[in-house]
C-alpha cells in the first residue's frame, strides 16, 4: 500500500508475495496467475477475432452486438451471487470447479455449427467467468498481508500478462490461417479441463477466512437490505460502485468489446490475423505497466493509479480515431493495453479495500452486478452512436466516460468519524 515502507519490490521480486504463516496459501497468487496466464492463452488465439467468426457463421450486426451486450450483462449480473458463494463456500472452490463448466461450454461451442448456439456458449462462458470473479480478489485479499497487497494483484496480473501477447500473436500466425474452429476452440476446452483439475490440486483456502465472513445473523429487511448493505454501506463501497461503473464500461467499449475489431476491420480492412496480431504487440503495454504499477501506486496511491490509467485510455482511444497509418494503430493499441493493464491492477487492490467488511465478496460481487447494467447501456449506447458519429462513436464514448470516471477516483473521500474503523 502506499506510503507503507514494507512494500514488495517491483514485480521481478514479487510473484511470490508473503503470505503468513499459513502453508495452504503460500502458493495462491502463483497458481491463480499461472493458471489464468495458461487459460488466456489458449482463449486469446482466437477470441479477438469472435465478431468475425460469428458472422462467418451467419450472425447479422445485430446478432453480433447482442451476444457482446448479453455476455457484458450476463458476466456482470452473476457476479453478486458468486460473491455470496465465495463468502459462504469459500474463494477456493468458487475459482476451481466452475472451470470445468466452462471447460464444456467451449467443447459444446466448438463442435456447433450455428452462431445462435455458439453465442450462447460464448454468453454462459461469461456468466461463469462473472461467478468467479469475485473469489478471485478475495482469494488474493486473504492470501496476501495488507501491506503486499497491491505487490500481488500486480504479480498476478504480470503472469497473466503474456497470454495477452503470445495468445494473438499465435492465432495469428500459426493458429486462425491453418486450424479450423472446432480444433482451435477445442483444445480451449482442453486447456481449461487441465487448469481446473490444477486448481482443485493446489490452491488453498486461508485458514478461517469463510467463517470470517458467514454473518451472524441476518440483516433486518431481509435479502434486499443485504444486497443494499452490501453495495451502498459505507462512502468506500458508494464510491467503488462509481468507478466500477465507469471502468467497466471504458473496458466494454474498447478491450472486451466488438468495436475495436469491427473499426480495425470495416475501415482499415484488415483481416482476422492482422487484427490478432494487432492485439499482440497492443498487449506489450500490459507488460510494461505490470513493471511500473506497484511503484506507481506506492507513490500516488491506488485511486491516482486508476485515474492515471483512464486519461491514458482515453488518449488512446482519441489518437485511435485519428490515426493515419497501421503503425500508429499499433503504437495506440500499446498505450490502450497498458492503460487497461494499469487499471486492473489498482481497481483489483481498491475492491480489496474499499469493500473490506465481513460480506467483502457479496459487496464486490453486487458492486460489479450493479456496474454491469451500466456496462449494458453504455455498449447499447456505444452501438447506437456508431449511426450518428460514425464507426469511431463508441470509442468517443469511451473516452469521456474514462476521463470523468478519472475525476471521481480521486476525489477526496469524505472523513470517517472519530473512533470509526474502515470501511467509512
Amino acid at each position: 500500500m502506499p506510503g507503507t515502507g514494507d512494500a514488495a519490490p517491483a514485480v521481478a521480486g514479487a510473484v511470490l508475495p508473503a503470505a503468513g504463516a499459513d502453508p495452504r496459501v503460500r502458493h495462491n497468487v502463483t497458481v491463480l496467475g499461472v493458471t489464468s496466464g495458461w487459460a488466456n492463452l489458449a482463449m486469446q488465439t482466437w477470441n479477438p477475432v469472435v465478431p468475425l467468426l460469428l458472422e462467418r457463421h451467419g450472425a447479422p450486426a445485430f446478432g453480433v452486438a447482442a451476444a457482446y451486450a448479453a455476455s457484458n450483462l450476463g458476466g456482470a449480473a452473476f457476479q453478486y451471487a458468486g460473491g455470496l458463494l465465495a463468502d459462504r463456500l469459500g474463494s477456493r472452490w468458487l475459482v476451481a470447479v466452475p472451470t470445468f463448466a466452462s471447460a464444456a461450454l467451449w467443447l459444446v461451442m466448438a463442435l456447433s455449427g450455428s452462431w445462435q448456439v455458439m453465442a450462447a456458449a460464448y454468453v454462459a462462458v461469461q456468466v461463469v467467468f462473472g461467478i468467479q470473479t469475485p473469489a478471485w480478489t478475495t482469494l488474493i485479499a486473504d492470501s496476501t498481508p495488507l501491506v503486499r497487497r497491491t505487490a500481488a494483484f500486480t504479480s498476478y496480473n504480470f503472469l497473466v500478462a503474456p497470454a495477452y501477447i503470445l495468445g494473438p500473436l499465435a492465432g495469428g500466425l500459426l493458429v486462425l490461417p491453418f486450424l479450423s474452429p472446432p480444433v482451435y476452440i477445442g483444445a480451449t476446452a482442453a486447456s481449461f479441463l487441465v487448469v481446473g483439475v490444477a486448481r482443485l490440486r493446489w490452491l488453498g483456502e486461508p485458514r478461517g477466512a469463510v467463517a470470517s465472513r458467514r454473518p451472524a445473523h441476518r440483516p433486518a429487511g431481509g435479502a434486499v437490505a443485504a444486497m443494499r448493505a452490501a453495495i451502498l454501506g459505507s462512502a468506500t463501497r458508494r464510491r467503488l460502485l462509481g468507478v466500477s461503473m465507469g471502468s467497466a464500461s471504458v473496458v466494454a467499449l474498447t478491450i472486451t468489446g466488438p468495436f475495436l475489431s469491427l473499426v480495425a476491420h470495416g475501415l482499415d480492412g484488415l483481416a482476422a490475423r492482422q487484427i490478432d496480431l494487432l492485439f499482440a504487440v497492443g498487449a506489450l503495454g500490459m507488460i510494461a505497466a505490470s513493471l511500473v504499477a506497484e511503484r506507481l501506486a506506492r507513490r500516488v496511491g491506488e485511486p491516482a493509479t486508476l485515474a492515471i490509467a483512464l486519461v491514458a485510455t482515453a488518449a488512446a482511444v482519441a489518437a485511435f480515431t485519428l490515426r493515419a497509418a497501421l503503425w500508429d494503430a499499433t503504437l495506440v493499441f500499446v498505450l490502450l493495453f497498458a492503460g487497461y493493464q494499469l487499471g486492473v491492477i489498482a481497481i483489483g487492490s481498491l475492491r480489496a479495500e474499499w469493500a473490506a467488511g465481513q460480506d467483502i465478496g457479496a459487496a464486490i460481487g453486487g458492486t460489479a452486478a450493479a456496474a454491469g447494467l451500466v456496462v449494458f447501456g453504455a455498449v447499447a449506447l456505444g452501438g447506437a452512436l456508431q449511426g450518428v458519429l460514425g464507426p469511431g462513436g463508441p470509442l468517443v464514448l469511451a473516452a469521456v466516460l474514462a476521463l470523468l470516471t478519472a475525476g471521481l477516483a480521486v476525489l477526496p473521500l469524505p472523513a470517517a468519524p472519530e473512533g470509526a474503523g474502515a470501511p467509512r
